[in-house]
């Protein structure tokens, strides 16, 4: 159980870090790339009761370029409701939160690319390049160039750290000559414990040509990895439970041997064999019960301990103590286990105690 405490704490502690730039609810085109949004459709998200705030976005590639550096990333338009969409508070690391200086657009570049183009100064220009729509040719591409200063750098997380800047919308249309069309919405929610149902209704509302999906959703590979690594541990942990299953039919079939004596008396004094048997079931559930209870309750306190004091260190970006996190569902899990295998080690020597 303690092992399964360790994948909930690492789990819980990256999901944590993934909320802070994740969306709860992602909102894309399920066939292309492109598609225009009903206003209509629009209107009936925002009235919806659990969303706290919508923004539209448009994500594609584009070349930056800073003087002789420059790199391939993916430009990412947003409006001005995107800020109550993240945590900006967590991802912010220099700068601020504006996506405009007057009438100026400006750009939060991911630490990684900021590294990268090592724009100088406050409010650094770079330009943002892509190929024009009406180019058919790579002999004849003409490129869109539009300048944009650095307004502020943000960690959006190591997947994205590399490659993400951040623009206005109207500036990322301009820049795809991509108008009145979108890649998708990002959607805050209110109240998480209602996202299934809120989920539902969004469906409900966009229909077939748009996927939708909640924050485990949108790192599916990586919520995958630990739901595969728990059920590993899981595994492992019925692969032990077996062998100390075999010590207690050992244990409970030299019981019987010893009690052979005794057994005769109770069956010349009149008892039935299923009360001896149930003797011998009892005794093997209460061993096999208490020793689950036992194992049980002494992770528990090596967890909450852990959880407390933090008496195991990791070297981490995430954390300094080792993260676990004790779930309901893995005591319960362990607890049944731990009977059924007290259950299937008893059958053998409950039979063997009536047999002549």
């Amino acid at each position: 159980m303690v092992a399964l405490s360790a994948l909930n704490g690492f789990e819980k502690v990256i999901f944590e870090v993934y909320e802070n730039f994740y969306p709860d609810i992602k909102v894309g085109v399920a066939n292309g790339k492109y598609y225009e949004l009903d206003e209509a459709d629009l209107s009936k998200l925002k009235k919806l009761g659990n969303v706290a705030a919508i923004s539209r976005i448009i994500e594609d590639n584009a070349i930056a370029k800073v003087g002789d550096k420059q790199l391939v990333g993916t430009v990412k338009g947003v409006e001005e409701s995107y800020k109550n969409v993240v945590k900006m508070d967590s991802i912010l690391l220099d700068g601020d939160a504006h996506l405009y200086k007057g009438e100026i657009p400006l750009a939060w570049l991911a630490s990684g690319v900021y590294y990268q183009l090592q724009p100088s100064g406050k409010f650094a220009t770079l330009s943002l390049m892509t190929p024009r729509t009406e180019s058919f040719s790579v002999a004849r591409l003409d490129m869109n160039e539009m300048p944009i200063a650095v307004g502020a750098v943000i960690e959006p997380g190591e997947e994205l750290a590399q490659s993400l800047m951040i623009t206005p919308l109207a500036f990322a249309e301009d820049l795809f000559e991509k108008y009145e069309l979108i890649t998708g919405l990002e959607i805050a929610l209110k109240d998480e414990k209602k996202l299934d149902k809120t989920q539902l209704e969004i469906i409900k509302i966009l229909g077939k040509e748009w996927s939708v999906k909640n924050r485990k959703e949108q790192n599916e590979a990586v919520y995958k990895m630990f739901v595969t690594e728990k059920v590993f541990v899981f595994f492992i942990m019925a692969f032990v439970l077996l062998l100390v299953s075999f010590n207690l039919l050992g244990a409970l079939s030299m019981l019987v041997l010893e009690k052979k004596a005794n057994i005769r008396t109770f069956m010349a004094m009149g008892m039935r064999n299923r009360q001896i048997k149930q003797i011998f079931f009892n005794q093997a559930m209460f061993i096999s019960g208490l020793g689950v209870i036992l194992g049980i309750g002494l992770a528990s306190v090596l967890v909450f301990a852990q959880q407390r004091y933090g008496l195991l260190k990791v070297d981490s970006q995430f954390s300094q103590a080792y993260p676990v996190n004790l779930q309901w569902s893995d005591v319960w899990m362990v607890l049944t286990l731990g009977l059924l295998m007290g259950f299937v080690s008893s059958i053998y020597p409950t039979k063997k105690s009536i047999q002549k």
